[in-house]
């Protein structure tokens, strides 16, 4: 064999020499960047950016990832969403998967860039390849549903939430359940479906938690218990879905022995833990004094919180409160939750709001408005919008008179339990008008 020349063994040193300056190097980055991560996580964002921005400033894709959190965050310096965007680009392109998913995400909600699902697919594909779970989850989401450029394929779907599930994420775990569960795109198979809740229950998903009190206690009793094992277990691990349904059966007495204060306790954790029905329905206990002291401040309270979360009984109940006052700024703003509620479907809302166009209180007066969300509320079944109705065709009020038609409206509204209309109903059949059916 033959000797390796002195140029040949000096240059094979320098060779190794800068390998190890290389690998030192990295490791030096990696120490830096985990640095700046306990900096950030601690509160002390500036420093944190320091550390990153020069890293970054290097093409380092970790760095440039985390610079570009903490402009889309606005900790430690001014928020950027453009600089954010760029920088997550630069690092999903160099193949961080957590930049290549944010990216993902940022395209699929339009978030400072116009919408794009073929973009958001293109990013959470290279991500969920790379073995990032969230991505991977995503991607399950999205095939699952389908959108505007991804067509539903539940076949990937559940391979792409198996991918994350066998990581350990949480609610690809419990939606992997629900799809054997239900049998969307799988064989149903209970057994599968309980391995996977299980495994999601085990990793703190509480909507798993939920689901297995359910399939393990369908009826949600005990022969001789006080409360449901199956609602009480889930109660306590703290799914405000569980205390919610725990209360609701305590103050029914259904399944179990009524019990106000109960009901009222696991109602208030339910309402605490920002659960929309529960808030409504906890502020009705409060004003009423269900299970509890009346408290008129603390009932507004929770009733405007439900509202705001965006359930329609309580937009409605909250702008009905808002209309007992007399002041006109309240009566415009309560006309503006009586219709949130009312596209929501809720009957109520839609007959209060035809009074609002009708008598011009808190809007300015419009009969045809008026008579379009009495129509609405009409065809769920609402009385007395049904008689309202009847009285606009009587009187010719944005629609032509029509006795005939008014009859047939006011007979409706008899029907639903109208007192106005039965009353009407009664004194027409005097002058010998009647309805088909006898009231």
């Amino acid at each position: 064999m033959r000797l390796q020349s002195r140029h040949t063994r000096a240059a094979l040193r320098w060779v190794a020499i800068l390998a190890a300056g290389a690998i030192a190097s990295a490791c030096s980055d990696r120490h830096r960047i985990a640095q700046g991560i306990d900096l950030y996580g601690s509160g002390r964002a500036k420093e944190a950016v320091a550390v990153w921005q020069p890293l970054a400033s290097a093409g380092n894709a970790d760095a440039e990832f985390f610079l570009a959190t903490a402009y889309a965050e606005g900790k430690g310096v001014a928020r950027d969403p453009l600089l954010a965007m760029d920088l997550y680009r630069k690092s999903a392109e160099a193949g961080q998967v957590r930049a290549q998913y944010n990216l993902g995400v940022t395209y699929l909600k339009g978030d400072g860039v116009p919408s794009s699902p073929r973009e958001a697919l293109r990013w959470l594909k290279q991500s969920a390849m790379g073995g990032y779970a969230d991505a991977q989850y995503a991607l399950g989401l999205l095939y699952g549903d389908g959108m505007e450029d991804v067509a539903q394929n539940l076949e990937l779907s559940r391979k792409w939430l198996t991918s994350a599930a066998a990581k350990n994420h949480p609610r690809a775990q419990f939606l992997l359940g629900r799809l054997y569960l239900t049998g969307s795109g799988v064989t149903r198979d209970r057994k599968k479906a309980t391995f996977w809740f299980v495994r999601a229950a085990k990793n703190g998903e509480p909507d798993a938690v939920y689901q297995l009190a359910v399939m393990r206690d369908p009826g949600n009793r005990i022969p001789g218990g006080r409360q449901t094992s199956a609602l009480s277990t889930a109660a306590r691990s703290g799914f405000p879905k569980a205390q919610y349904d725990l209360a609701t059966s305590l103050l029914a007495g259904k399944g179990m022995a009524k019990d106000l204060a109960a009901g009222a306790d696991w109602m208030s954790k339910a309402a605490d833990a920002g659960y929309a029905p529960a808030l409504f329905d906890y502020g009705i206990m409060l004003r009423d004094g269900v299970g509890r002291m009346r408290d008129s401040a603390a009932a507004a309270h929770y009733i405007e919180r439900s509202a705001n979360a965006g359930y329609g009984p309580a937009q409605y109940e909250f702008g009905r409160s808002l209309q007992s006052s007399r002041e006109g700024a309240h009566q415009a703003e309560a006309v503006e939750w009586l219709q949130k509620a009312a596209t929501q479907g809720n009957a109520e809302a839609m007959n209060a709001v035809g009074y609002a166009y009708f008598d011009g209180v808190g809007v300015q007066r419009n009969l045809a408005n008026a008579r379009e969300w009495f129509e609405r509320a009409s065809a769920a079944g609402h009385a007395e919008a049904t008689y309202m109705l009847g009285t606009m065709y009587a009187n010719g009020e944005s629609v032509a008179k029509d006795g005939s038609q008014a009859m047939k409206l006011y007979c409706a509204a008899a029907q639903l339990g109208s007192d106005r209309a039965r009353a009407m109903v009664a004194s027409k059949r005097n002058g010998g008008l009647a309805c088909e059916q006898r009231l």
